[in-house]
C-alpha cells in the first residue's frame, strides 16, 4: 500500500468516518425530538448515507489495492480541505 493509500486509509477511517457518523446522529437526535422528520432532514440524512457508502466504496478500493495513486491524491486534498473548511465554521 503507498503512503498516499495509508493516509487516505486513516484519515478516513480516523477523522471522517467518525465526523459523518456523528453528523447523522445529530439529525437522528433532531427527528426524535421533533418526532417527524422534515423534509431538509430526510434530504440531509440521504445526502450523509450516500456519502458514508462513498467512503466505504473508496475503503474497499484502497483493500483490493484497486485505487490508483492520482486519485487517491485528489481524494486526500478534497477530504483535507473539507475538514479545514469545517474547522473553520
Amino acid at each position: 500500500m503507498t503512503d498516499c493509500k495509508q493516509q487516505l486509509k486513516e484519515l478516513i477511517e480516523d477523522t471522517v468516518f467518525p465526523d459523518i457518523e456523528d453528523a447523522i446522529d445529530d439529525v437522528f437526535e433532531e427527528i426524535a425530538n421533533s418526532k417527524k422528520p422534515s423534509k431538509e432532514q430526510e434530504s440531509l440524512l440521504k445526502d450523509m448515507n450516500e456519502f458514508k457508502e462513498d467512503l466505504e466504496d473508496i475503503l474497499k478500493e484502497i483493500k483490493e489495492n484497486e485505487l490508483e495513486d492520482e486519485e487517491c491524491k485528489e481524494l486526500f486534498e478534497e477530504f483535507t480541505l473539507m475538514i479545514k473548511e469545517m474547522e473553520t465554521e
